[in-house]
């Protein structure tokens, strides 16, 4: 069922992240992270009168792993490539709809599964920044469970393709590990008229390198 059909009963009741191997050395490394992720407000198109439904979210929960490998480095840059797959979680706040909101009960759910490459800024300091950038997809499933006290039991789900861009810093703690903060951008485009998918994730993360 997709999450787009969600909507018709909305419409009846009104995110292993990707750190850099460190020192100016190819290698393999593998990655965990988790963080907080905040979903942007949803419009989800549904039946007249009613029409779109905003859908807001509460703060919720992202974990990442990550495999890649530094295939070019020297003193003033590396770059990397990588896979990625991750978990994301957020419960549903409230649904506006023609002026009306109602509390909802529901779950929001996400796996990306991505390719990047990222590039890294002195990668033999103790401090090194770092920018990456990919794509894959997005698989998402949204529970309904009830809208303004009333029982739904609805759910929705379907695969998307995706974007991710990430900065972040890193933080040398040994010639084998590192630790990390970062910033991540994910968003996912549904092929129909469902509105995209943008989640904002802040992540602490823990390398090691091999």
């Amino acid at each position: 069922m997709k999450i787009k059909n969600v909507g018709g009963i909305l419409g009846l009741a009104s995110s292993l992240a990707l750190i850099p191997s460190y020192g100016a050395e190819p290698g393999l490394f593998v990655t965990g992270s988790v963080g907080v992720n905040l979903v942007q407000d949803i419009n989800l198109p549904v039946a007249p009168p009613v029409n779109v439904v905003r859908l807001e979210f509460d703060p919720g929960l992202r974990g990442d792993a990550t495999v890649g490998y530094t295939f070019f480095a020297n003193p003033s840059i590396a770059i990397a490539a990588a896979g990625e797959v991750g978990f994301m979680y957020n419960s549903l706040d409230q649904g506006t709809g023609n002026g009306i909101t109602q509390k909802i009960d529901g779950e929001f759910f996400q796996s990306p599964f991505l390719g990047k490459v990222l590039v890294t800024f002195m990668p033999d300091s103790n401090l090194s920044p770092y920018l990456s950038a990919g794509g894959g997809g997005l698989y998402s499933r949204m529970d309904i469970h009830s809208i303004g006290g009333t029982i739904t039991d609805t759910t929705g789900d379907e695969t998307d393709p995706a974007f991710q861009a990430e900065v972040g810093l890193n933080y040398k703690i040994g010639d084998k590990a590192a630790i990390g903060l970062a910033y991540k951008f994910l968003e996912a485009f549904p092929d129909n008229d469902l509105d995209h998918f943008i989640n904002h994730s802040v992540t602490v993360m823990f390398t090691a390198n091999f």
